[in-house]
């Protein structure tokens, strides 16, 4: 099992590998993933140092989101993904839907072949992953240099994969 200095150290380089990537905006799908996996271990240095959620007024300890025991808590047995986000449900909701986002963002890309929108791949940066990295800096009292911008892009137009501008003449 990580523990929490493992776990920031771990989101910092992907953070650094995601600066290396993020003004290549054919990456995409790995874009996203890298936003998925630095928030996974972000969340996951919260709940080493947290250690516990209050759910229908008992208390679960752990220290990874994988050692939460949701066949006791909701009679189910979950993926570590699915725990975290259970975890992060309630320790903070409005984290738990940047996280959430994120996710589908990077299972879309990597298990269903579908591209994210450039849109959506902004918003994995600069709202999302950002977001998280803020939530954590304030739960953990550390900085996380975070200054990355996704390039702006157009949209393709859907008529050929064409980039389209806002301009008219």
């Amino acid at each position: 099992m990580s523990n929490e200095t493992q776990h920031v150290q771990q989101a910092r380089h992907n953070i650094s590998f995601l600066s290396t990537i993020v003004s290549d905006t054919s990456n995409r799908d790995w874009i996203a993933t890298v936003c998925f996996y630095s928030a996974v271990h972000l969340i996951e240095a919260v709940v080493y140092r947290i250690g516990f959620i209050n759910y229908n007024g008992k208390t679960y300890q752990f220290k990874d989101s994988n050692r939460l025991d949701t066949e006791k808590m909701i009679g189910l047995r979950l993926s570590p993904h699915d725990k975290r986000q259970i975890a992060l449900d309630h320790l903070d909701g409005n984290v738990a839907d940047h996280y959430k986002s994120m996710r589908e963002l990077c299972d879309n890309g990597r298990y269903h072949c579908n591209m994210p929108a450039h849109n959506e791949a902004k918003a994995c940066v600069e709202e999302h992953l950002s977001s998280l990295i803020a939530w954590v800096s304030s739960k953990l009292g550390i900085t996380i240099e975070f200054d990355l911008v996704y390039p702006d892009i157009s949209e393709p137009s859907g008529d050929g994969g064409e980039e389209t501008t806002a301009e008219t003449s």
